[in-house]
């Protein structure tokens, strides 16, 4: 008897020892089981928070199949050498300004890492061949890379992508394949594009080198600079607003409006600052919500975690009213109101604050 009572105690620990092993192994998202064989590199950039898309706790879809796009590969790069993800105008008229990864577009154009077409497009949806991608990683990261010496039969010395091939076999990031060929025009999946920035990372880590790189140039970088909310105040002339934001303003000023690339109090998302006779009359804040919220995606979660900031700033003393598709908060400041807005319009959430004299409307 005693004999079986243990064998009931081993055989139970056993089993909670098995579930508590497959709960803690839980997918990170719905389409990537853990079976997958480049599970593991994406796990790896999840927790590094390096994947091309912004991922909100677990069991997601992460699109494995989905074609790569030229705006992937610039956000995994840009996110690997450090830089902070802001919206701001670029030089490409189809990146437009509420694009996640503008800042990025703009930091790699600067750097040469990345180029546009003869139209002035980037074609941020455009598919993302191999060879493409090869390029990409050694204009940003070549310094850290070997020189390879394998060759390709269909990667002349003529191709662009000739060298970045080969620092990339050279670093173990790829090898091609087994017919002696790279095929450097062949579109990359989404998977495939993650396989190659993990081998990238880790390559990078095993030489010693930190990733993100968080370059002290880049960090150091007067667009990262936060502003001093608290000095703007309306009424101020626009020479006066201008010295307070000026490292942060964007390239789309007019007489009558000022805009800068980023949210009140260092949020992400862009503000407009409006005069009229030359001082300053409002302040409107856009805020890019998808990368600051970190719960479900209602209209309601979403505006609870914008009032918490404001609140900070403006106090408890507010009136909100509630709709299906609108939420409006507002303070009475005496000299100024505030008032901040989620709401849904077309099926998109939008959140907008805007500071001015206009009066309370409830």
């Amino acid at each position: 008897m005693k004999k079986i009572t243990i064998l009931s105690f081993l055989f139970l620990l056993s089993f909670f020892a098995i579930f508590a092993n497959s709960a803690s192994a839980e997918s990170v998202f719905k389409d990537v089981e853990e079976t997958n064989p480049n599970y593991n590199d994406l796990k790896f950039l999840y927790d590094k928070d390096l994947l091309s898309d912004s991922v909100v706790g677990k069991k997601q879809t992460f699109g494995k199949d989905r074609k790569a796009t030229r705006g992937d590969a610039v956000t995994m790069i840009g996110k690997t050498m450090g830089y902070k993800m802001y919206t701001t105008y670029t030089p490409y008229k189809d990146v437009d300004y509420d694009e996640v990864f503008s800042g990025h577009v703009l930091e790699l154009s600067k750097l040469g890492i990345i180029n546009g077409y003869s139209d002035g497009t980037f074609k941020p949806d455009g598919s993302l061949t191999r060879g493409h991608l090869a390029l990409f990683i050694v204009r940003a990261f070549g310094k850290y890379l070997p020189e390879g010496n394998q060759e390709f039969r269909d990667v002349p010395k003529s191709n662009d992508a000739y060298k970045a091939v080969k620092k990339l076999v050279g670093a173990g990031i790829t090898t091609g394949y087994s017919n002696g060929t790279f095929k450097p025009n062949e579109p990359l999946t989404k998977m495939h594009l993650h396989v190659f920035m993990a081998r990238l990372v880790k390559y990078l880590e095993e030489q010693n080198i930190k990733v993100p790189l968080n370059d002290p140039l880049i960090e150091s970088t007067e667009r990262y600079k936060p502003i001093n909310d608290a000095k703007i105040k309306l009424g101020l002339s626009k020479s006066e607003v201008y010295e307070l934001i000026k490292h942060r303003m964007t390239n789309k000023q007019t007489d009558r409006w000022y805009s800068t690339n980023v949210g009140r109090n260092g949020l992400d998302g862009k503000t407009t600052y409006g005069f009229f006779d030359g001082k300053l009359e409002s302040i409107t804040n856009i805020y890019n919500w998808k990368s600051q919220v970190k719960a479900s995606n209602s209209i309601r979660n979403i505006h609870e975690i914008y009032l918490e900031e404001y609140k900070k700033e403006f106090g408890e003393n507010y009136k909100t009213n509630i709709e299906d598709d609108l939420i409006m908060t507002f303070w009475d400041k005496s000299t100024f109101t505030i008032k901040l807005n989620t709401h849904i319009l077309d099926g998109k959430i939008d959140v907008v604050s805007h500071i001015s004299t206009d009066p309370i409307p409830f």
